[in-house]
């Protein structure tokens, strides 16, 4: 077995999982696993990773001092069960035709509490397997995505969330497929409720360049154009000054 430990300080968390599943799912643990050092020498780190305690015929103590314990217990989940046990309960819930105005509202707030959760959470899970080098575990982790966009029980379906956006484009490269997906669901499906109490500022350059260059290719140009060719169009909000009089 080897020891994995995440967190720092008091929210350190040791996991103890089978170095062979581990090797055989993730390039990062396989590489650092091959072989051993003596705990006298000096352990290697990176901005991410540090390795350190190598013991002779053990399997040695991985530390994972910047990344979330309860984020690693999903990924053990995952690579010991094959599934993402993040579903939270909503403890209240009313049919979509429900006329109860207060109830529902109340069960709206709690499905798009859970939604935030969702989306966060396996934003972070699937920034970690990219840090771990997990392509398996991504590509489950990708599935869930797709799968946390499906219809809810108010009949309302929910994509990622600007605090999710923000995770995925930190920390991965500009080709990962994650990235493409979250910009195509601002361009086919995205309106403007999803930005209008959104400073642009708050949204990833990289991203809203990519939305900007999918809304190019993939939106239908409008039917009428002529108000770029008339100033007329803009030139309301341009007022000349009138001097005040009595001034």
């Amino acid at each position: 077995m080897s020891e994995i430990r995440v967190g720092e300080g008091d929210d350190v968390r040791s996991f103890h999982i089978h170095k062979d599943l581990l090797t055989s799912r993730s390039e990062f643990f396989a590489n650092v696993l091959k072989g051993y050092k003596d705990s006298s020498k000096s352990g290697t780190h990176n901005d991410t990773f540090e390795i350190v305690h190598w013991k002779e015929g053990s399997e040695g103590i991985i530390e994972l001092p910047k990344d979330e314990p309860e984020v690693f217990e999903t990924y053990v989940q995952l690579i010991y069960q094959g599934a993402i046990p993040i579903r939270k309960k909503l403890t209240v819930c009313v049919p979509v035709e429900s006329v109860d105005a207060e109830l529902k509202a109340k069960s709206e707030k709690g499905i798009k509490e859970i939604v935030d959760y969702e989306y966060v959470l396996l934003a972070e899970l699937y920034v970690l397997a990219e840090k771990l080098q997990d392509i398996a575990a991504k590509r489950s982790i990708f599935s869930a995505f797709i799968e946390a966009t499906l219809i809810r029980a108010n009949g309302r379906s929910y994509y990622p969330t600007l605090k999710a956006t923000d995770i995925i484009y930190a920390g991965t490269s500009a080709s990962d497929p994650m990235r493409a997906f979250i910009v195509d669901c601002f361009v086919f499906v995205g309106h403007t409720a999803w930005v209008e109490d959104t400073a642009a500022a708050s949204y990833p350059q990289d991203f809203l360049f990519g939305v900007m260059v999918g809304m190019f290719k993939e939106r239908h140009k409008p039917k009428d154009a002529t108000r770029v060719k008339n100033a007329t169009s803009y030139l309301s909000k341009l007022q000349p000054y009138v001097e005040k009089k009595g001034a």
